[in-house]
């Protein structure tokens, strides 16, 4: 909010909510953004979803202990970056809508106009996560930057191939 300033917050439709959990909504321009920013005081924001949501048009949830969720995005100029972490720990989908034909057997469909839906699938379908660092590279084995720090709980074994 201090670099994008108000328009840019109400243009890509954010909300502020107290930070007691009651989801009342508060009005982005009374709250004190520095102090929030300072950690002196405590908001919560939510972006509303519509073609202007950072996540794009289908987000797909699944049971996890770490509120991961899958997701499509409007910004699909991401995918061609070499650095990935664009997505803050969640799961950006370069093509959510192909994944959302097969989970549902059929072209996703909406049920009404509304911008936000649940649709249930027709059969539970597990989702596996499969964090990978090395990968073959010309013939060859190379290693990717560990950002979660994930190799060093497999200790000396992925060090020494480094």
């Amino acid at each position: 909010m201090l670099s994008q300033g108000l328009g840019y917050f109400n243009s890509r439709g954010y909300q502020v909510l107290g930070a007691d959990g009651s989801n009342e909504t508060l009005d982005p321009a009374k709250v004190d953004w520095r102090a929030v920013a300072a950690g002196r005081e405590t908001v919560r924001v939510r972006q509303l979803p519509g073609p202007a949501n950072s996540m794009g048009n289908i987000k797909i949830p699944f049971p996890n202990g770490s509120d991961l969720y899958l997701h499509d995005t409007p910004n699909k100029a991401l995918f061609a970056q070499e650095d990935r972490m664009q997505s803050h720990g969640c799961i950006r989908l370069e093509d959510a809508e192909r994944l959302g034909r097969w989970l549902m057997g059929r072209d996703p469909q909406t049920a009404s106009d509304q911008h936000e839906q649940n649709v249930l699938l027709p059969s539970p379908v597990p989702i596996y996560v499969t964090y990978l660092t090395a990968q073959a590279n010309g013939g060859r084995l190379s290693f990717t930057d560990d950002v979660y720090g994930r190799d060093a709980a497999a200790g000396l074994h992925v060090a020494a191939l480094r």
